[in-house]
């Protein structure tokens, strides 16, 4: 698990350093992919949070693409987290802004985590991660 924060400058948890709990994963593996991925979820449900977020969450870009975060996001949110398919990301999110229009998008929390035995580990690891990021940092 990846505490934060891997950029302490910024952000919920400015002032922290990023740590791991356990056993920190190889470079290149898998499960440093998926913890990263878990990472990056965890805070940005935190700062969807501090902002009072309700709703659909839209993911699009490169995180569209990254399977970890969008189940986790669904997992740590409770919120149904859709994949936009255009590649633009943000100009075209300005646009829509702009416009008040809708994209085509698919459902994570239709077509994701389905095996409710993996959302909740998940969501328990979500509530880990919090009860954690809570505490002090060491």
């Amino acid at each position: 698990m990846l505490l934060p924060a891997v950029v302490p400058e910024t952000g919920p948890y400015a002032g922290r350093a990023a740590h791991w709990v356990g056993v920190e994963p190889e470079i290149g593996t898998a499960a440093r992919g998926v913890a990263a991925g878990f990472y990056l979820a965890l805070v940005t449900a935190e700062c969807l949070s501090l902002i009072g977020h309700r709703g659909p969450i839209v993911v699009e870009g490169p995180f569209a693409r990254n399977t970890s975060y969008r189940h986790m996001l669904h997992a740590a949110t409770g919120a149904p987290v859709e994949v936009s398919e255009s590649a633009t990301g943000t100009s075209q999110g300005a646009a829509l802004l702009a416009a008040d229009q809708r994209v085509a998008r698919t459902s994570v929390a239709a077509q994701g985590v389905s095996d409710s035995a993996m959302l909740d580990r998940m969501e328990l690891y979500a509530h880990r991660w919090r009860a954690a990021t809570a505490q002090p940092a060491p």
